[in-house]
């Protein structure tokens, strides 16, 4: 993309090719990180780990970059960068939905698991009344 076609490229040419860089970074970045679901191996855990502390860096970086725009060019620099900070925003809200739900279902199979010790502690009469046949 030249910086004429861009809609910052009345601000400066570094500024321009610095922000159109961090948006292609942004693309790359995301279609590794949504690669990388499911998560299914350790590998992918890591991968997704170290993709979402990237994402987030670059997220602060693009809003920093709306925020020091000039005043009279800030609307049409938020139109490049608005819509990528959205993408980032989706996929760390994603990243912690997924932690959130990995944390609740690890907190359910220790309850399964504390649930099944004190059925063992039980003496077996208990079990048989229960309807439980643990060997």
């Amino acid at each position: 993309m030249t910086v004429a076609a861009s809609p910052v490229g009345s601000t400066s040419n570094f500024h321009t090719s610095w922000t159109i860089a961090q948006i292609h970074m942004c693309q790359e970045l995301l279609r590794h990180f949504w690669s990388s679901y499911p998560v299914t191996t350790q590998s992918l855990v890591n991968k997704a780990r170290r993709l979402k502390d990237v994402i987030s860096q670059i997220d602060t970086k693009l809003e920093e970059i709306k925020v020091s725009a000039q005043s009279d060019l800030r609307h049409q620099v938020s139109l490049v960068v608005h819509p990528k900070h959205q993408a980032l925003e989706a996929a760390l809200v994603h990243y912690g939905a997924e932690i959130r739900k990995e944390m609740l279902k690890g907190q359910s199979q220790m309850v399964m698991f504390r649930r099944m010790v004190c059925l063992c502690a039980l003496p077996a009469s208990c079990h048989n009344n229960l309807g439980i046949y643990i060997p």
